[in-house]
């Protein structure tokens, strides 16, 4: 199987792209570690998945435990391989007038400063090469008018990972990074603004051409492509997962 004796840490793998992912690794050979803030949906994801997964409780912006997901994955099974940083959150809706600060900080204390941690510390722990994927957004190459710490923290996720890709492939063996950017996606996160929001989600859906939000399991397709040996001369890219929406900017 693609994934025999290769160790995965998949944050955010609770729910959503998260789980969908750490539960393909599993079934397609190999071992992952949920990282999660919730423990209780953590402890549970990891549950259901079986033998094969394991849960560690993750605050992304918090460096020492970073550290500690990373020797806690070592002791329980061997080594890292693979990373898959998908925790994420939306934070308000705000323009870039009427931003509240304490928003803008916790939007990118857990979408940038969590993939920044995950990729410092993955260089220093992949010691025999390895995969990174940042689950970024569209948000992070198209903006729109709302949304102002989304678009920004999204827009430097994607950057921090074009460095770590050359600052990766650096090492020997190489550490190979890149991004995946989903369109909107029916996971627990954009169901719910659907249901606080549903004529600015429904007109979100008309831009993209397949009239239809993306599934977990189509943005998971990606990432385990490009974790895969198959992905092995890829790095540095941004990998569109849009319904076409993209082609029409």
């Amino acid at each position: 199987m693609r994934f025999d004796g290769k160790v995965a840490i998949v944050t955010g793998g609770s729910q959503g792209i998260g789980f969908c992912t750490a539960s393909r690794l599993v079934e397609e050979g190999g071992k992952v570690v949920i990282a999660n803030r919730n423990a209780g949906k953590g402890k549970a994801a990891a549950d259901k998945i079986g033998e094969g997964a394991a849960f560690f409780q993750l605050d992304v912006a918090d460096e020492d435990n970073w550290k500690r997901l990373f020797d806690f994955t070592v002791e329980t099974f061997g080594s890292v391989d693979i990373l898959v940083n998908s925790a994420g959150i939306t934070g308000g809706a705000a323009d870039v007038e009427h931003e509240d600060l304490d928003d803008w900080y916790r939007v990118f204390e857990t979408n940038t400063m969590g993939s920044f941690l995950g990729d410092k510390y993955a260089m220093q722990y992949m010691t025999n090469g390895g995969a990174i994927v940042n689950v970024v957004s569209m948000a992070g190459i198209y903006a729109e008018s709302v949304a102002v710490a989304y678009i920004a923290s999204k827009g430097a996720e994607r950057m921090l990972g074009k460095h770590a890709a050359l600052y990766g492939a650096t090492k020997n063996p190489p550490i190979r990074v890149n991004s995946v950017m989903p369109a909107s996606t029916n996971t627990e996160m954009v169901k719910g603004i659907t249901e606080l929001q549903p004529e600015v989600m429904k007109a979100q859906m008309e831009k993209i051409p397949l009239k239809k939000f993306a599934e977990p399991e189509d943005i998971a397709s990606m990432i385990l492509y490009l974790v895969s040996d198959e992905a092995k001369f890829i790095t540095g890219g941004d990998f569109l997962v849009d319904g076409g929406q993209s082609a029409g900017f």
